[in-house]
Formats: structure tokens, C-alpha cells, sequence
């Protein structure tokens, strides 16, 4: 019988979109009977022992002599690399590494150049590359031309959608809270429109990653005096409920390697404004299901989502199209038919 293993680390305690991605590959796999066991390589691990992870993962070898298909996760990149590069001295085992996003753009000066040569090393020994976004799978092939990678799209459901109305100038967000995630950019989007005597209220829903940066948020939504409510992290249902009865999801981004609420948004029936970077303009499209806004410009930001709350009749032909997009994306259903497959080919195959 085809035995696979996923190696797996979470550091942490901010669950992300990655890690949903593959706790469901996992149990999806698991209950369509594929013979797959997960190991984390930092069970039982003393604080000491981490110091010298490279090293104390060479004594996971043993353990993975008994999988045709051992998976990774390119995030833990510096850690795992002697662990795959020992599995391809010794044996000939199988490796995927499951990339989500190239980190080093998120880092500038020798972290980045550090981050980067750590992620191209790793992928390029791994004998698969898989990720969730066309976005990611299109730099992979544009990096690695020579090297397999394969797209498997995030599964995604409409079934529970509320059909709430919307209050008209109610403008949400959903994201951690942190530089990355542009949020300085909306807060000057936001206090142009009440400038221009819209009062439109802000509710920005997720978790606070950067203290400071929530500070310096704060402060300008005070000196502005503008409707702005942080919820924190919140359950999916009352996500859903505030999302439902929103009129605009904003979402100023620097950087995302998929955007999946961005799809969570459009299944609500909500046009999105968001910058013109990374992943977003592979699901956002001006003019039909949103708005996409050259980056770091508030002005601009401010103007789209004006346009759309003052004209209602765009509102609701981009509500139409976002709606429409969201229907086309992979169900769970033909997620887990697609992943099976892939699965079992790729730890059968010879080459």
C-alpha cells in the first residue's frame, strides 16, 4: 500500500490560511482512505534541543523509511533543507514541498537575501512544488523553470452565504493586523472620504500581530475622528454576518500569495477594492467583480470606494460578478477528488 508522510511545524499561535489549507488536505486525504500520517518535527523537542534543528531532524530519517511520499512545508525551509537533501543522498523517496508564498519579499536588506536563498535551495531540491495560488505557480515556473510545479487551488464553499442587506457606506476588512497588511493606506483612504463628507464606518476584523503598528492606527482614526471598530479574532459564523451585511470589503495589501477572504468577500456578494499587487489581480478585475488601485495610493483607494457606494447600480453589478466568480472556484467536493490523485500519482511515479 502507497504510504505518505507530512512533516509539518507550527510556530506560533496565529493560525493562518496555510495552515487550513493543509489541515484539510490532511484530513480529507485521511477520510478518502489514503494511508497518510502527519508528524510534527518538533514533537517533544526541549527549548535546547530547537537551537540545533538541523541537526536533530536527520534523526527523523528512520522514521520515513517506511513512505513512498514525504511532503513539506517551504516555510521551514532553513530547517528542513539538510532533511531533504539527506533523503536524496540516501534514499529514493519521493519529496513535494507545499509553497504558500516567497517570504523573502516581505523582508528587505540581508533577511531577504538570507530568506531567499534558504526558499530557492529548498524548492528547488524537493522533486514537486505545490501551492494553493495560479499567483505563486506562476513565479515558481518564471524561478524553476525546470522543476515540476503544480497547482492546487484552495477549495472553497457557498453554501452557508447570508444574503443580508447591506448598509449602504459600510466598508470591512478581514486580515491580521500589521504593516504588511497596508492598513495605514485605509485609514487615509477613510478620513479623505468623511473630507469629502462621506461618514462611512470601518470594521477591520483579525488579529493583532503588531502592538506598535495598532497603536499608530489608533492614533490616527483618533486625530481623524473616524468610525473605526477592531473586533479581533472573531468565529467564522459571525464573520460571515458582518461580511453579509457590509457594502465594500477593502483590503490594501501589500503582499499576499492567494487572499482567500478575498473570495470569502465575493461569495457574500461584496465588490472589492483592493492595490494592484502580488496575487490580488488574479481575483480581483476592475469592472466587474471590484476595484484594483495602484499601490500605496490612498487618494485612488478613497476614490474606488467612493465610486461604488455612490452608485449603487455599479454596486450591484460588481455584487453580481463577485458572486459569480465565487461560484466558479474548486469545490470541497472536487478538491479532495483532485488531491487524491494527484497524491497517489506522485508517490507511484518514476520519475
Amino acid at each position: 500500500m502507497t504510504k505518505i508522510l507530512m512533516q509539518y511545524n507550527r510556530w506560533g499561535k496565529v493560525v493562518t490560511g496555510g495552515h487550513v489549507y493543509e489541515d484539510n488536505l490532511f484530513r480529507w486525504l485521511k477520510e478518502d482512505g489514503v494511508a497518510i500520517d502527519r508528524r510534527s518535527a518538533d514533537a517533544g523537542m526541549s527549548r535546547m534541543l530547537k537551537l540545533f534543528y538541523p541537526l536533530v531532524h536527520l534523526r527523523l530519517l528512520r522514521h520515513m523509511r517506511d513512505y513512498d511520499l514525504i511532503v513539506f512545508n517551504s516555510v521551514c525551509a532553513p530547517y528542513f533543507l539538510p532533511l531533504l537533501w539527506a533523503l536524496r543522498l540516501t534514499t529514493r523517496k519521493k519529496t513535494v514541498a507545499i509553497h504558500h508564498h516567497f517570504m523573502n519579499n516581505e523582508f528587505k536588506g540581508l533577511k531577504h537575501y538570507f530568506y531567499r536563498f534558504w526558499e530557492h535551495t529548498f524548492l528547488k531540491s524537493a522533486h514537486v512544488i505545490l501551492t494553493p495560488s495560479p499567483y505563486i505557480l506562476s513565479l515558481c515556473q518564471q524561478h524553476f523553470p525546470r522543476k515540476k510545479a503544480i497547482c492546487l487551488p484552495i477549495p472553497f464553499t457557498t453554501d452557508e452565504i447570508l444574503n443580508a442587506r447591506p448598509q449602504e457606506g459600510a466598508l470591512v476588512y478581514v486580515g491580521t493586523v500589521e504593516p504588511r497588511k497596508g492598513l495605514v493606506y485605509l485609514i487615509e483612504a477613510l478620513t479623505e472620504l468623511k473630507k469629502r463628507g462621506h461618514y462611512y464606518t470601518l470594521t477591520i476584523i483579525g488579529k493583532t500581530i503588531d502592538a506598535g503598528y495598532k497603536t499608530t492606527l489608533d492614533r490616527m482614526i483618533t486625530d481623524a475622528d473616524i468610525k473605526v471598530r477592531f473586533t479581533g479574532f472573531i468565529d467564522m459564523d459571525e464573520k460571515k454576518k458582518i461580511l453579509s451585511a457590509a457594502d465594500v470589503f477593502v483590503f490594501p495589501s501589500m503582499l499576499e500569495g492567494y487572499g482567500m477572504v478575498l473570495c470569502e468577500a465575493m461569495a457574500c456578494g461584496l465588490p472589492v477594492v483592493c492595490f494592484n499587487n502580488s496575487a490580488m489581480p488574479f481575483t480581483v478585475h476592475t469592472g466587474d467583480n471590484g476595484i484594483l488601485v495602484p499601490n500605496k495610493d490612498s487618494m485612488q483607494f478613497a476614490d474606488a470606494v467612493e465610486r461604488i457606494v455612490e452608485n449603487r447600480a455599479l454596486r450591484d453589478t460588481l455584487s453580481k460578478g463577485a458572486r459569480s466568480y465565487a461560484a466558479t472556484l474548486l469545490t470541497p467536493e472536487k478538491f479532495r477528488l483532485k488531491a487524491k490523485d494527484l497524491f497517489l500519482t506522485l508517490a507511484n511515479c518514476d520519475d
